[in-house]
C-alpha cells in the first residue's frame, strides 16, 4: 500500500484486527463442533438411532460449510459480524435439527414409511419454524 500511495504520504499500522478475528474463528468452529457433539450425543440417547444421530452430526458442519462458502462467493469477509452471526445460526440450526429429527422418528414410530415419515415430520416442523423465526404476517400459524 505504501508503494501505491502518493510520494510523502507515509501509512503506519495502527491495529491488527485479523488476531481477534481468527481467535473469534477458533472461537465459532471449537463451539460449533460441541454443539454437534452433545447434539449427535442427546439423540443417540435419547432416540436410540444411529441414522439420526449421524445425519445430525453431519447436518450441522455442512451447514456451517455451505455458509462460508456462500459468503466467499458473495465476496464478503469473515469478521466479527458475520462470525456472530454463524454462532447464533449454529444455535438456531442445532435447535432445529434436533426438533425435526425427533418428530420424524415420532412418524417412523407411528408405523409411516421412512419417506413418508421424513416428508410428514419435515413439513410439519418447517412452518413453524419460519413463523417463530421471522414472525412473517404471511404465515398461517398466528
Amino acid at each position: 500500500m505504501q508503494a501505491a500511495a502518493p510520494p510523502g504520504l507515509k501509512i503506519d499500522l495502527l491495529a491488527d484486527q485479523s488476531l481477534f478475528v481468527e481467535a473469534a474463528l477458533d472461537g465459532v468452529v471449537h463451539e460449533g463442533l460441541i454443539a454437534a457433539a452433545l447434539t449427535a450425543t442427546f439423540i443417540l440417547l435419547f432416540l436410540g438411532s444411529w441414522r439420526s444421530t449421524l445425519i445430525v452430526a453431519i447436518s450441522i458442519p455442512l451447514s456451517v460449510l455451505a455458509s462460508l462458502s456462500l459468503l466467499s462467493a458473495m465476496g464478503h469477509t469473515l469478521n466479527v459480524m458475520t462470525l456472530g452471526g454463524l454462532a447464533l445460526a449454529i444455535g438456531i440450526l442445532v435447535d432445529e435439527a434436533t426438533i425435526t429429527i425427533e418428530n420424524i422418528h415420532r412418524h417412523l414410530e407411528l408405523g409411516s414409511k421412512l419417506r413418508d415419515a421424513i416428508l410428514a415430520g419435515s413439513r410439519e416442523i418447517a412452518v413453524p419454524a419460519l413463523c417463530r423465526r421471522w414472525r412473517s404476517a404471511s404465515c398461517s400459524c398466528r
